[in-house]
C-alpha cells in the first residue's frame, strides 16, 4: 500500500500522528508491525524475510523528512522548486534523490564516513526512543526543509518556483547526513532486538 511509506503530518500544526495514520496505514505503524513479525520466530521464514525487507525500506522512508511532514502538498510533491541549476522539480524529489545523493556522497562518504560525524558517545542515545519519537523528529526536520527553501515554512505558497541554491544545499547536507545516520543506528537497534 502506498500510504505505508509516509505519514504526512502538517508541519504548521502541533504534531499529531494518530489522525494521519488511519487504521495503522502509515510508515510508523508498519515499522512496528514488521518489527513484531521479524521477532516472532513462529512466523514462517518467508514472512520474516518479507518483514525484514519492509523494515529496512520503511526505516529509510521515516527518516526522509518529507515522508513525515508536509504542508498538505503530498510530502512536497506539489511544492514546485528548482534545485540549483536543475529547474522544474519539486521539494520531495530534491530531498528523496538529488539532495540525498549529494549528502551521502559528500566526504567523508560511505557508512563509516556518515557515522564519523556522529560522536560514538552520542550513538546509543540516538538509537533510543520509540517510532513515534523518531516520527516527531523527522516531522521537525521536514519543517526545516520548508523553512530553508521558503524562508517561512508556514507562510503563503510562493507564486514563483523557489530555488534551493548552493548556499541552502550546504546548510542541508549535514542535516540529511544526520538523518541517514539516525536511521541506520535505529535500524541496527531494531534488528539487534528482533534477531538477538
Amino acid at each position: 500500500m502506498p500510504n505505508w511509506h509516509y505519514q504526512n503530518v502538517d508541519i504548521c500544526l502541533p504534531f499529531e500522528i494518530r489522525k494521519n495514520c488511519p487504521d495503522g496505514n502509515c510508515v510508523a505503524r508498519q515499522i512496528e508491525r514488521d518489527t513484531r513479525l521479524l521477532k516472532d520466530r513462529n512466523q514462517p521464514e518467508r514472512v520474516r524475510i518479507e518483514a525484514l525487507m519492509f523494515l529496512v525500506h520503511f526505516m529509510g522512508d521515516l527518516h526522509q523528512p518529507l515522508h513525515a511532514g508536509d504542508r498538505h502538498d503530498r510530502g512536497g510533491n506539489d511544492m514546485k522548486a528548482n534545485y540549483g541549476y536543475l529547474p522544474r522539480t519539486n521539494l520531495h524529489s530534491i530531498w528523496d534523490g538529488l539532495l540525498a545523493d549529494r549528502a551521502i556522497s559528500t566526504p567523508p562518504g560511505g557508512p563509516l564516513g556518515l557515522l564519523s560525524q556522529v560522536p560514538a558517545a552520542d550513538r546509543p542515545a540516538i538509537a533510543q526512543g520509540s517510532v513515534d519519537d523518531w516520527s516527531r523528529e523527522s516531522w521537525q526536520v521536514a519543517h526545516q526543509a520548508y523553512e530553508v527553501l521558503l524562508g517561512d515554512a508556514c507562510g503563503p505558497k510562493p507564486e514563483t518556483r523557489p530555488t534551493l541554491d548552493e548556499a541552502k544545499v550546504q546548510v542541508l547536507i549535514p542535516v540529511l547526513r544526520l538523518q541517514v545516520a539516525r536511521g541506520g543506528l535505529r535500524l541496527a537497534r531494531l534488528l539487534d532486538e528482533a534477531l538477538g
